[in-house]
């Protein structure tokens, strides 16, 4: 492949991080670099520290994916990590911006969070953690020095000889956490939660921000400097002197005993003393009624029946997520069978149409919608005002893929879809994935924005939380050995490649997803003006969807294989999905790509752990429905 841009071209690569690998004396990194499509063929070097380390060259799709091994350790948590990345003629050489640590740390905090382990003789000193979500992980000995882990969950985790001088440990939750003679000294501790805490052996001294009834529970199982030890006992002969009272110039206690004998045994206490005596208890958590990530929750329960008004749900992680002691087993879900409306029968073959027969169709289409289907849609609503809307979509039999266009694309066959769905009127926005995910790093900034950079393993993700805030099964088992989809759950997913196709067709055999004319329902490379943009701003297609051509990418569940149609030939298949490791399906075009790109039946992939500007997913789920005369 030769690139075809001239030597005057200028262009803008962006660099991604989107893995980090750990290793015995070194560490690795999954280094994406994301160029314009015209630059495909584009020969570029990667550099770590001024070292080249690899050649490669921008694909069709203009990406290229490094996977770098052996760098120098330890770890540079705190310096600009320069991975640069230069192109060769033409154009002119091209010199990457520095890669700076917030973007480090995003991929590391993201990496400890999936694998819950790091090799403790790899320092993570001045690591920027906060908020990390590390329950049960197993960081024994890690150096964390100087270390910002503000507000994490160890819940349960082994932390045992675990170095935190210095570290920013304010309202971190310790619960059931191992942290047997671990290291804390001179690290900020205010408001800590240390239920059913292992402190044995760890090193307190000149810790900041403890309470001292903290240090009076600790006392004979850390040690504490000189100072603590003497503000316990200040504070312990306070209490006691508090607990008489002065009357008749004798000491009496409450109960009117005379301890006149015992006055004059007693130190006069200043008024320094007993300000100090005051009770500094930190606030004990709510007790956790949830089980670990991944399994079905005992509460809340929610009723999705038909959910025609919005709900709010409380999206305090705490309640949902619970890596400690483990509370009582929890009840199964019983998902409550919903009411199927009565849908059209199945779709008949599709067939070629002009421009006018497609507008026809797409009038006839929606008005059956509006009128027979659409009083099904579900209006969420999440805490903070955040809502998002499901619309049902019929079970169908449509014809998928093409004779007459890309290879990928070939042949056309026929599918059969069993099951009703609930689909996302809209791609996830970003103010959505912020309130599920509690954080996220975007290139195009805006509450009603797609969110885009969002790997599809991150995608899996949200799926499986927003499921457990709504008392749903999740989708997804994640496993050691990948991720499986558990297809009897009612939980959120990422549809299907035949599942996208059949919704972006809705009933109707357009070019792009609601119209023959792209303009009219998409944004894409002529008219995006080089940017994303808030969703529902196009035409909807005939079921209510928004953005399904242009815009971003979305994420399939289905693993991509380029001959994926040959084997079905011209047979009907049922419900096909394609599994298995490898890049995942992209489909319906974005912003920056080619008309081409955004038809309903254009077919592309990437690699599950990329992250990009063009790329972000919809949401979809499967409900439990009351089938008619059953």
């Amino acid at each position: 492949m030769v690139s075809t841009l001239s030597t005057q071209s200028k262009i803008a690569l962006s660099v991604h991080i989107c893995d980090l690998r750990p290793g015995t004396s070194s560490w690795g990194a999954t280094v994406a670099v994301e160029g314009p499509v015209m630059a495909q063929g584009l020969v570029l070097a990667i550099f770590y520290e001024g070292r080249r380390l690899k050649v490669g060259q921008l694909d069709e799709w203009g990406y290229w994916m490094v996977e770098l091994e052996d760098l120098p350790a330890p770890f540079n948590m705190v310096a600009n990590t320069h991975f640069e990345v230069r192109s060769k003629e033409p154009p002119a050489s091209y010199l990457s911006p520095q890669f700076h640590p917030p973007l480090v740390r995003a991929a590391l905090q993201g990496f400890l969070e999936r694998t819950r382990e790091w090799p403790k003789h790899l320092p993570l000193r001045g690591a920027q953690l906060k908020g990390a979500q590390l329950g049960q992980a197993n960081l024994q000995g890690v150096d964390f020095t100087g270390a910002n882990l503000s507000e994490v969950k160890f819940r349960g985790a082994n932390l045992q000889g675990a170095i935190f001088k210095d570290a920013q440990l304010d309202q971190t939750d310790f619960s059931s956490a191992n942290l047997a003679y671990a290291d804390l000294q001179g690290a900020s501790l205010k408001n800590v939660d240390w239920t059913d805490v292992n402190l044995k052996g760890a090193d307190l001294r000149n810790a900041a921000s403890m309470s001292l009834d903290e240090m009076q529970n600790w006392l004979d199982l850390a040690t504490l400097d000189d100072t603590q030890i003497a503000r316990i006992r200040l504070s312990t002969l306070a209490k006691k002197q508090e607990e008489t009272t002065q009357y008749g110039g004798h000491y009496r206690s409450s109960n009117s005993i005379n301890l006149k004998a015992n006055a004059t045994s007693l130190a006069p206490v200043s008024e320094d003393i007993k300000g100090t005596s005051t009770s500094e208890r930190t606030s004990v958590s709510t007790s956790y009624t949830s089980t670990s990530y991944g399994s079905s929750l005992q509460e809340p329960t929610i009723n999705n029946k038909k959910a025609s008004s919005a709900q709010e749900y409380d999206l305090d992680e705490s309640k949902y997520y619970s890596f400690g002691k483990q509370p009582s087993k929890a009840e199964p879900i019983e998902e409550e069978e919903e009411e199927a409306p009565a849908w059209l029968p199945q779709l008949p073959p599709v067939k070629t149409l002009t421009d006018a027969e497609v507008e026809q169709r797409f009038q006839l289409e929606r008005k059956m919608y509006l009128t027979k289907i659409a009083k099904y849609q579900q209006k969420r609503s999440l805490r903070g005002g955040v809502e998002f809307s499901l619309n049902m979509v019929p079970n169908g039999t449509f014809e998928m893929g093409s004779d007459q266009d890309e290879d990928n694309e070939r042949p056309r066959h026929k599918v059969t879809l069993s099951y009703p769905l609930l689909v996302g009127e809209t791609l996830v926005t970003q103010e959505f994935f912020d309130r599920v995910m509690l954080h996220s790093q975007f290139k195009f900034v805006g509450a009603k924005h797609p969110a885009d950079s969002v790997s599809w393993s991150e995608a899996i993700d949200f799926c499986n939380r927003l499921s457990q805030l709504e008392g749903l099964k999740p989708a997804y088992e994640l496993t050691a050995k990948g991720i499986n989809w558990l297809k009897e759950s009612n939980g959120y997913r990422l549809p299907t490649e035949a599942e996208w196709e059949y919704v972006a067709r809705a009933g109707v055999d357009s070019l792009y997803s609601g119209s023959n004319d792209l303009d009219q329902c998409a944004w894409y490379q002529d008219n995006s003006k080089e940017s994303s943009h808030e969703v529902a701003q196009k035409r909807e297609n005939a079921w209510g969807l928004y953005d399904m051509s242009g815009n971003l990418w979305e994420w399939c569940y289905d693993t991509y294989q380029e001959d994926s149609y040959h084997g079905r030939g011209t047979d009907s298949v049922v419900d096909p999905v394609v599994e298995g490791d490898g890049p995942k399906v992209i489909r319906g075009g974005s912003w920056s790509f080619e008309a081409k790109g955004q038809r309903i039946k254009y077919r592309s992939r990437l690699s599950a752990k990329f992250k990009t500007s063009r790329v972000g997913f919809r949401i979809v789920r499967s409900p439990k429905l009351k089938m008619r005369g059953g």
